[in-house]
């Protein structure tokens, strides 16, 4: 009974010494986690755009505002003569000399009221004439802040195809000449009533805001990455016209915010209206677009995890080793908390705090500044002294490497791809070229980094008509 009261008491011994020698499992306190906002990010963007308009594919549509009764005047003569100008046909548009050129089918129709005294009779008459003609106007146009088009317009003759006479009694007048000789006398009026005609007939307004909702749609522009360009347009100005060779060129400069994500189409929950326009000399063709894209931290933590998971650190001086057996990331405000699980001679998880960047070089994410937590590395001095953090965090700081680059390649050459030929609207075609895609500047948060990207390239637009 003693032998076997002995043999206990070695067993619980030896049992107490194996408990004692084995590494205990502890945890630091958790850094907090916590989002910066991320509108510090967002930078405004300004894309100018080239516009093209041919004076062929204007003709079908300007034809929508030359049309119908131009003019009316019943008051010529003293009531005695009623003249309506009506356009009678398709015009015939050329851009040139920085002015809109239009031969204009024209109509006019006269009506003669007058009486005639034979011998003390008083008769009246009533003759109605119509005159053909082809008008030749010149038209300067210039946008206005409410999206519509001012002109001013100046008479440069007509040609008559037919030149009918009225019969007063024993005198019979050609009609032409007395109404080459009003229309000259008033053309000051004739043309003011003409422009201001075109001015309440066209609306760019319904055009381009047609086109303003269009941009805020989330547009897939790589489907390999599932990458969503979304823009927030704030404010849109046009240059002023060049009119010249049949054609005429100027320029759309769009500011807007602009996001990149990745994967599920976003939603568009604002809608931002249309803003007054405004008119500046632009010349510049190219593109420089601020955007945010997100990387899930996911990600880059099965990329960066690669060549530490199952790394080894001896400590010599006290024989002890240790195993990097996995990590996390989080964000801690501007900083990334990397969260280390440690086994061998400590069995702890550890949680070390950086800042992340951008290798400008290598377009690609590391971090710096990487040190242990204040409550890791005091939980370390109490419970393994002899741990020092030069080996792993120096060893975590040199291997933490996302690359970018091969992302960004594949987002350029996708995006370009997916804008050559792009129908904006059924009027509008974009041709865009992307040449360069960069990142300047990461931000860590809640599941993702959000890297701020910069992509630089060359746009044109081509408007068609209807």
């Amino acid at each position: 009974m003693k032998i076997a009261i002995q043999y206990c008491n070695l067993i619980i011994f030896f049992t107490l010494i194996l408990f004692s020698c084995k590494p205990r499992n502890i945890s630091a306190d958790k850094p907090r986690a916590y989002d910066l906002p991320l509108s510090e990010g967002r930078k405004s963007t300004v894309i100018n755009m080239p516009i093209s308009i041919s004076a062929i594919v204007s003709q079908n549509w300007a034809a929508n505002f030359y049309k119908g009764l131009l003019y009316s005047d019943t008051t010529l003569l003293d009531h005695k003569l009623k003249l309506n100008l009506y356009a009678d046909g398709k015009p015939i548009i050329h851009f040139q000399n920085q002015a809109i050129q239009v031969e204009l089918p024209l109509k006019a129709d006269l009506l003669f009221n007058y009486e005639i005294d034979i011998f003390g009779f008083k008769t009246s008459y009533k003759s109605p004439l119509v005159l053909i003609g082809m008008v030749n106007l010149e038209t300067v146009i210039t946008a206005m802040p409410d999206w519509r088009i001012k002109t001013q317009t100046q008479f440069k003759g007509i040609k008559w195809q037919t030149s009918p006479s009225i019969t007063l009694g024993p005198i019979s007048l050609e009609v032409t000449p007395i109404l080459d000789l009003y229309l000259k006398n008033n053309s000051k009026i004739l043309l003011t009533a003409l422009d201001q005609y075109l001015y309440e007939k066209i609306d760019f307004k319904i055009y381009a805001d047609q086109v303003w909702q269009a941009i805020q749609k989330p547009l897939l522009i790589n489907p390999t990455y599932k990458a969503w360009l979304v823009m927030s347009p704030q404010e849109i100005k046009l240059s002023p016209f060049d009119i010249q060779n049949e054609n005429m060129r100027f320029y759309a400069s769009l500011k807007t915010l602009t996001d990149v994500t990745m994967g599920h189409k976003p939603e568009n929950n604002t809608s931002y209206a249309l803003p007054l326009l405004k008119i500046e000399p632009i010349k510049d063709s190219s593109f420089e677009v601020n955007s945010l894209s997100r990387v899930t931290q996911e990600e880059v933590k099965k990329w960066v995890s690669q060549p530490l998971k199952g790394k080894t650190f001896s400590f010599p001086k006290s024989n002890k080793t240790v195993v990097l057996d996995s990590i996390d990331l989080y964000g801690s405000g501007e900083n990334m908390v990397i969260t280390t699980w440690l086994s061998g001679s400590l069995n702890a998880k550890v949680y070390l705090k950086g800042k992340p960047y951008i290798d400008s070089k290598e377009n690609s994410l590391k971090v710096k500044d990487l040190k242990l937590d204040v409550s890791s590395k005091n939980m370390l001095v109490n419970v393994a002294s002899w741990f020092t953090e030069d080996k792993i965090v120096k060893k975590i700081e040199s291997d933490f490497s996302y690359p970018f680059q091969s992302t960004l390649n594949d987002l350029k050459a996708q995006a370009s791809q997916s804008l050559s030929g792009f129908s904006l609207h059924p009027n509008l075609k974009l041709d865009c070229k992307v040449d360069s895609i960069g990142v300047l500047n990461i931000q860590p948060s809640s599941g993702y980094f959000y890297a701020q990207l910069l992509s630089k390239g060359k746009i044109k637009m081509e408007v068609k008509f209807p």
